[in-house]
């Protein structure tokens, strides 16, 4: 076992330890954990009951989807042993994975809600290292993942999105420029002023701008 993961373990071990000397600290965090996948599908689930939040449940459970499916191979692959008694491997972390995906998905059209996303995730996901399922870094490589599954699928969207196609050179965020059936689309027009397939498409590429501005 090389240096990195021996600290990985231990630090796992630290917390656990920590917790379990408050009392009724396991408990509560083994029910953190557990909460954790029933609240986030909860949440795809009445967005997609509700017609004004479908499109953005859609899309929330999509990139959840490829997260977490993507987290199923590569643990399968890597088979890094568990720090509890489940038999099948933990890194990366499943429900890191979707946490951080649907968080990322819901929160850029709803930036309110991240706050509290982002607290249920970080109690959930401390809970399972508190139960044993995962230790930190199964949690870091899981929520790396996600990130990358939400980038993955906004940025595939791009030139499939209906009525949405990037102009050569296109730059993006407040100076954004994309054409509408071959038109292209001056910045100085207001948003009232497009139709409704253009705004989308702006709309679309203002939000790959948001999602990418923090990796540069």
């Amino acid at each position: 076992m090389g240096r990195p993961q021996s600290f990985d373990r231990w630090v796992g071990h630290a917390i656990r330890a920590r917790v379990a000397a408050v009392p009724g600290g396991t408990r509560v965090g083994r029910l953190a954990g557990d909460a954790l996948a029933p609240a986030f599908q909860g949440l795809v689930a009445a967005m997609l009951m509700r017609p004004a939040l479908r499109r953005n449940g859609t899309e929330a459970l999509a990139a959840g989807v490829l997260a977490a499916g993507a987290a199923r191979v590569a643990r399968d692959r890597i088979a890094r042993p568990r720090p509890g008694v489940r038999p099948e491997g933990g890194l990366p972390s499943r429900h890191a994975a979707a946490a951080v995906a649907i968080t990322q998905v819901v929160s850029r059209r709803h930036p309110r809600l991240r706050p509290w996303l982002v607290l249920a995730a970080a109690a959930g996901l401390i809970g399972r290292v508190v139960t044993g399922d995962h230790d930190p870094a199964d949690i870091a490589a899981g929520a790396a993942l996600g990130w990358a599954s939400d980038l993955v699928l906004l940025l595939a969207t791009t030139n499939t999105f209906p009525g949405c196609k990037p102009s050569p050179g296109v730059v993006l965020g407040p100076t954004v420029m994309a054409t509408d059936s071959g038109r292209t689309l001056r910045p100085r027009l207001t948003r009232f002023s497009l139709s409704k397939r253009a705004r989308t498409c702006q709309e679309h590429h203002f939000l790959i701008e948001r999602a990418t501005s923090g990796a540069r």
